[in-house]
């Protein structure tokens, strides 16, 4: 019998590697641990974004509670490199059964519209709200000499985000809306990398998605060295009638004072962000997962990690697509009004 050599035995061991990694990671959904009864339990892997973002710090940090607790369920947070956009679709190929996205991603994703121009994309249907409404805070230097949105910003250099990352696109059609998308230089970045290159001169403006009641951490590090300002949308988004032709869309203010050398209001648009499911996920299963994760034990673990979360919510946001039907018998139950979809 003749032996392979060394390199050969190395190379048959990393393609049987491969080949394992392969056959797991194509593994059914529903191969998962088995309960206290023996009964298998589905496993729900929950794409998010980034391992620093609010959609993973949300998933993960009440990951253990839910596994603890759930009777037909278990879930496994994953990152995800461009948001709800990547959700979107890795839920599409099944690659995910649990996600997060904005508003718009999703209803995009539905009409098979810009960034989703592969097609359609409705195998999703909504849970509930992951999060309060985020502004977009469009962050500039005094530096740059940048005071007007629509006026200044020709020519600059802009970072809207990461690629495909759901505010990224949010903005990048903004400013497309606006006329000025092919006006600036865009780059992009994650949000450590973006706040660094602000700092060193590399960029002019940073785009990032942020609370409107308090004040972003993000912009308050940045103000303790540098001379930081946010630059009102309200005047472009009156000029293009944004909320008419987005009607997901909420116009939010952000009070003066709230940071440093802020003397004035500032309005900004902002989408709600969803818990989303493949529209396949069992009905019970959705339902027992709504009734575990909308409480105050799961709300208590994420005050301190995500306090921006949705997890005490009484109402609904309004719905770009229909609510899975395990949410929907979850928040009736409630008494929560059920809002008429758009689509």
């Amino acid at each position: 019998m003749r032996f392979p050599g060394t390199k050969q035995a190395i190379t048959l061991l990393l393609v049987g590697l491969l080949c394992f990694s392969l056959l797991a990671g194509c593994a059914p959904a529903a191969d998962g641990e088995a309960d206290e009864n023996g009964e298998e339990k589905m496993m729900l892997r929950q794409t998010t974004g980034g391992a620093t973002g609010g959609f993973y710090i949300m998933a993960s940090g009440v990951a253990d509670y839910l596994n603890g607790n759930a009777q037909s369920f278990s879930v496994t947070p994953i990152t995800s490199a461009g948001g709800g956009v990547d959700n979107l679709r890795r839920m599409y190929r099944k690659e995910a059964e649990l996600g997060f996205a904005l508003a718009k991603d999703v209803s995009n994703a539905w009409e098979g519209v810009e960034p989703f121009t592969e097609g359609e994309i409705r195998n999703v249907q909504i849970i509930g709200p992951a999060r309060i409404t985020m502004g977009a805070l469009v962050t500039t230097l005094e530096s740059t000499g940048i005071n007007d949105f629509m006026t200044d910003l020709k020519g600059k250099r802009v970072c809207p985000g990461g690629v495909g990352a759901s505010e990224t696109v949010l903005f990048e059609e903004f400013l497309k809306l606006t006329g000025l998308l092919d006006d600036v230089k865009i780059t992009h970045m994650n949000i450590e990398e973006m706040l660094d290159a602000l700092k060193n001169g590399e960029i002019d403006v940073c785009v990032r998605g942020g609370p409107t009641a308090t004040p972003w951490q993000g912009i308050v590090e940045l103000e303790l060295t540098h001379k930081a300002k946010l630059l009102d949308l309200g005047p472009a988004m009156d000029s293009i009638d944004y909320f008419k032709t987005n009607p997901l869309a909420m116009d939010l203010t952000i009070a003066a004072g709230t940071y440093d050398r802020q003397d004035e209001d500032i309005r900004t648009y902002g989408e709600p962000g969803y818990y989303i499911a493949r529209d396949d996920i069992p009905e019970d299963v959705i339902y027992e997962f709504c009734k575990l994760l909308f409480t105050e034990e799961a709300a208590q673990l994420l005050d301190d990690m995500w306090p921006g979360h949705e997890l005490r919510a009484t109402i609904l946001p309004p719905l770009c697509v229909p609510l899975h039907p395990g949410a929907e018998r979850f928040w009736k139950e409630q008494g929560v009004e059920i809002p008429t979809p758009l689509r």
